[in-house]
């Protein structure tokens, strides 16, 4: 069979659904039995869909989990006062019935990322943050998601089905929300748990915070409850679809799905709580770090990534670094990952982070160095300071070489494209001299 790398962010419906089309079957269902006879286990035991398909791409199956489920968000809190990693050997029945787990039965595409994928990869893929219902827009362009309603959505990819895609209905009031910004980070940067969350230790941390602000924590009394301040800082129109007990809330009046997330002992869904920390703290960073250090809690920290080596050193990789001209801040940004960690995870995979310098200039200097100028004299044609240069050319691998000159083929396409359309547009005068 063909298998593609999954792509950053990249949802493991999506892959399956690439699968499928990669292979001209007819739908992900067709696709697990093929991979069944595959991937299956020596000992003849089933294996979860989701198992057979991190096999097939050759992801360890918690990494995969972390970076292409949902399942992080759908068992991010459980009643186990010590939860057992996401994918560990003993959740069969779990990763069996919530691995492919969605939070709609629709699914959700952002217009300009599948225009950009189009572009850039000659497809567009289905993105795993988008699929968030809670957070329907995206936060990459900072605009609304389009969703569509049909079952085997995930069997196609985005962009064949944006004539049956409906923009969600929410006003655009909710893009510029500060609590619902925190809420959104909060929501993405779970995504990355290695494991659930106890539920007793993030009552414990909820019940300090609120008592702290003084609210109320219980059914009856004078005080401010944490609903009200949520009436008082979220739109509406998105607090009542995602939380439908708010509507017609008066002051003061206890939502157990909203206020309850303080003294429950039966875990809510996770967006109770990312509301509650979005509500409670003025940071999002500040939240995830009071969240990361609970007991038994295993939060990747927003530096660590998400991606494994084997993505690091595939094809993707490098379109991506290409797209962007090796621009690390860029990248990182694409990647949703800490700048310092993609630079050096580049490094380590042969290419050089070069946002302080032109990689065009580069590739030219290093053409002129091999055919036997002076670095000296070529720093003092280039502008580039020697010791930097020094760096750069003792850095320069064989995959690095392979970006330089996808980048020149890049260019040289851009000018062609550029040309064409000058042509197209000049008058007939115009076009007698551009031809």
């Amino acid at each position: 069979m063909i298998i593609p790398t999954p792509l950053p962010d990249e949802f493991c419906k999506g892959i399956l659904g690439r699968v499928r089309i990669l292979n001209g079957l007819h739908s992900s269902k067709e696709v697990l039995n093929h991979l069944r006879r595959a991937y299956c286990a020596e000992d003849g035991k089933p294996v979860p869909a989701i198992a057979l398909l991190a096999r097939a791409v050759q992801i360890v199956l918690p990494e995969f989990i972390r970076s292409h489920s949902l399942l992080p968000l759908i068992r991010a809190v459980v009643l186990e006062n010590h939860p057992t990693r996401h994918g560990a050997s003993n959740q069969s029945e779990i990763l069996r019935l919530r691995g492919f787990k969605t939070f709609s039965k629709c699914a959700y595409l952002c217009l300009d990322c599948v225009r950009e994928d189009e572009s850039f990869w000659g497809f567009s893929y289905w993105r795993r943050s988008h699929q968030i219902e809670s957070v329907p827009w995206c936060q990459k362009h900072g605009s609304l998601l389009h969703r569509i309603y049909r079952a085997d959505a995930y069997d196609h990819l985005p962009g064949s089905l944006l004539n049956e895609s409906v923009q969600v209905g929410y006003s655009k009031t909710i893009l510029e929300n500060a609590v619902l910004k925190r809420y959104a980070q909060i929501m993405n940067d779970l995504l990355d748990q290695d494991r659930p969350i106890a539920c007793k230790n993030i009552i414990a941390l909820f019940n300090k915070k609120t008592r702290g602000l003084g609210f109320r924590l219980a059914q009856t009394g004078k005080r401010k409850v944490l609903s009200d301040l949520a009436m008082e800082l979220v739109p509406a129109d998105w607090l009542i679809v995602n939380f439908p007990k708010m509507e017609g809330k008066s002051k003061g009046e206890y939502i157990s799905t909203v206020d309850g997330i303080n003294v429950s002992l039966t875990p809510f869904s996770i967006a109770a709580y990312a509301l509650g920390a979005a509500l409670l703290w003025e940071s999002a960073d500040e939240a995830m770090h009071e969240i990361s250090i609970l007991p038994g809690t295993d939060v990747v920290p927003r530096q660590k990534l998400r991606f494994g080596q084997a993505f690091w050193n595939s094809e993707a990789l490098l379109q991506i670094y290409v797209k962007h001209e090796g621009n690390v801040l860029n990248i990182a940004k694409e990647l949703q990952a800490n700048k310092r960690h993609v630079g050096m995870e580049l490094m380590n995979a042969g290419l050089i982070g070069l946002g302080s310098i032109s990689w065009r200039k580069l590739n030219l200097a290093y053409e002129e160095y091999v055919s036997g100028k002076s670095i000296k004299l070529l720093s003092e044609n280039y502008g580039i300071r020697l010791r930097r240069l020094e760096y750069y050319f003792g850095k320069i691998s064989d995959r690095m070489l392979d970006a330089l000159d996808a980048m020149e083929i890049r260019r040289a396409q851009s000018q062609i494209q550029r040309r064409k359309t000058t042509v197209k547009e000049a008058s007939p005068k115009e076009k007698a001299t551009l031809v």
